[in-house]
């Protein structure tokens, strides 16, 4: 296209790279707020904000269940696979990753 946007399907958004760092800060925040990695409705909400599906890996000190205790460490690893395209040069798939981290706010008795 005319403005070089090698991204039809997203040129009004931020590029992949960026929107999936986003998610992944914007889940832990989620998991620091709630004390526990169980953020399902917020991660369905940003797939269907963004339209990536991540594979999502959490590293915590977890306390009981998917509990983190309070300043107990969080840690999420977005992994998602995009289809890059070069114009005439046709596309090729590339492996994106986000990482973010945090520490729970929960204090559990």
């Amino acid at each position: 296209s005319a403005s070089g946007c090698s991204w039809p399907a997203r040129c009004a958004t931020a590029p992949p790279a960026q929107q999936l760092d986003s998610f992944a800060e914007r889940i832990v925040r989620q998991a620091e707020i709630e004390g526990s990695t169980d953020v399902s409705g917020r991660i369905a909400q940003l797939k269907q904000e963004t339209g990536l599906d991540p594979q999502i890996e959490w590293d915590c000190d977890y306390y009981s269940g998917n509990k983190v205790q309070l300043n107990g460490d969080i840690q999420v690893t977005l992994t998602q696979r995009v289809d890059i395209g070069f114009f005439v040069f046709g596309s090729f798939p590339i492996e994106l990753k986000a990482r973010a981290s945090g520490k729970s706010e929960v204090y559990y008795k």
